[in-house]
């Protein structure tokens, strides 16, 4: 029996992005492809993993880019392509916190984008919490993000929980560690599995 509802962030709760942050910078700034995968490898995963400050390092390539921006400007042009909330989902989401069953977060995302979702977007106030990678240390693609879940909501059933998400790697790891983890593909689905839950 489901008690516990894990959702994806990007691509469920947020619209999926049309381009990535990467591409766009290749694209508007003539960026070279191998300094913005540089940027991605060397700073971009190592801040979603608690290991460093996006904000300083993009300081840092800010200059390597000689970009005339600011790393506030940088992030609101990062962060405007990636912030339409998908509605229908809420709407979902807030008919079961009513029920019996808790409700939160499972997002891979650095520590200035994860207070911005939850608290400039407001994301926080339709959940009862988030489990955010740069706070576990691992991405969703580890199975150490999955069982840090387990045992902070002490949860000795994995088959408890219900994840979704819109990333078949990270739904496969969820898997082999018994979560029942669906791949969120589209709406009218998703809508129709948690329904039926009740």
């Amino acid at each position: 029996m489901v008690t516990t509802i894990l959702l994806d962030i990007d691509g469920v709760i947020i619209q999926p992005r049309k381009k990535y942050f990467s591409d766009r910078l290749i694209k508007d700034f003539k960026i070279p492809p191998e300094e913005v995968a540089d940027f991605v490898k060397n700073a971009l995963i190592p801040a979603c993993v608690g290991q460093t400050d996006i904000k300083r390092q993009l300081g840092i390539y800010i200059k390597k880019w000689n970009l005339q921006m600011s790393v506030e400007e940088v992030l609101e042009y990062w962060w405007s392509k990636e912030r339409t909330i998908n509605n229908s989902v809420l709407e979902i989401v807030a008919q079961f916190r009513t029920k019996t069953f808790k409700i939160y977060y499972a997002s891979d995302q650095e520590k200035a984008r994860a207070d911005y979702l939850l608290n400039t977007l407001s994301l926080k106030n339709y959940v009862d919490g988030a489990f955010m990678s740069y706070e576990i240390g691992f991405r969703k693609r580890n199975k150490e993000f999955f069982e840090y879940i387990l045992k902070t909501l002490k949860i000795e059933n994995p088959a408890c929980i219900l994840y979704w998400d819109d990333d078949s790697e990270n739904v496969e790891i969820a898997r082999e560690l018994g979560i029942q983890a669906r791949l969120y593909k589209d709406f009218n689905v998703f809508k129709e599995e948690m329904l039926a839950l009740v």
